[in-house]
């Protein structure tokens, strides 16, 4: 293991979107990324997605970070930067066209201008236990809103509930998000995920 500064490519935020192709993704069972991160990385090559790949290292609390890549662009531009594992984000990536943007057409009738996420990594347990969380590898990603073309803000925290088209949106890329990702959990799940939606790639299965 390579034990390096955590240091990455700066990149303004928000950027300009770009068009890829990630229906090359479509199908494609992203979980056989995990520890395959040559395959990974081409899998983004050949869907037209702008990354950069990150050394191993090991953060100042401990927590190993392999197979990192920095999401530089791909269909939208983010609130904050995207760095994690390349299986997660290539997991993102498949999520933006397969998902987000379907649902946004569907429901609003526009598409997405940027999306508004919590950090991807933090160096600790899942919360109550000794185990430790897929925030600490970097293979996990907190959502918690979307602003349209038009302005319009669909945050998690304000609008879950909303019985219109904006809680029908969040509520329609929860759902599909669960085919996506291999675990996921929102606000019906507990208190704690009130105002955002966590997606990862764990090992464990679950979408509540």
């Amino acid at each position: 293991m390579m034990v390096v500064a955590c240091a990455a490519k700066t990149v303004p935020y928000p950027l300009p979107p770009k068009k890829p192709v990630t229906q090359k993704l479509a199908g494609q069972d992203l979980q056989k990324f995990s520890g395959n991160y040559r395959a990974c990385m081409t899998a983004l090559n050949k869907a037209s997605i702008d990354f950069t790949p990150i050394p191993d290292r090991i953060s100042p609390k401990g927590c190993e970070l392999k197979d990192q890549i920095t999401l530089d662009r791909s269909r939208y531009p983010y609130s904050a930067p995207v760095i994690g594992t390349c299986e997660i984000i290539a997991a993102v990536a498949a999520w933006e066209e397969q998902v987000v943007r379907k649902n946004a057409l569907k429901f609003l009738g526009e598409d997405i201008k940027e999306i508004t996420h919590y950090a991807m990594f933090s160096c600790r347990n899942i919360a109550g236990t000794s185990k430790r969380s897929e925030h600490s590898k970097g293979n996990a990603i907190d959502i918690a809103g979307f602003t349209m073309k038009n302005g319009d803000k669909i945050m998690v925290l304000d609008h879950w509930k909303d019985r219109g088209k904006k809680g029908q949106f969040l509520r329609a890329v929860f759902k599909d998000s669960c085919k996506i990702f291999k675990g996921a959990m929102g606000p019906n799940s507990n208190a704690a995920h009130r105002d955002h939606f966590h997606f990862d790639m764990g090992s464990w299965g679950f979408c509540d």
